[in-house]
């Protein structure tokens, strides 16, 4: 009898410890899972703010030829 409550007690453990192990990587899945969604938003963010950037560029530009255009327009008259 002894023998078996052994043997039922070392099961015990052994799924004990898979549980662990299998906990332990779920953690670090989601710790790595985290950190790529932070690596995501910085990179969402620098785009974000390049293409405001790009968007006054081309703001500035149809401005200068617009001007340019008028220019050109008052040396023909």
């Amino acid at each position: 009898m002894e023998s078996r409550e052994r043997e039922l007690a070392e099961w015990a453990r052994v799924h004990v410890l898979k549980y662990s192990l299998n906990e332990s990587k779920l953690e670090q899945r989601v710790i790595a899972a985290n950190e790529a969604e932070a690596i995501s938003q910085q990179r969402l963010a620098t785009a974000e703010a390049e293409i405001a950037e790009l968007g006054q560029k081309l703001e500035t530009s149809r401005r200068y030829s617009c001007i340019y255009s008028l220019l050109l327009l008052s040396f023909r008259i």
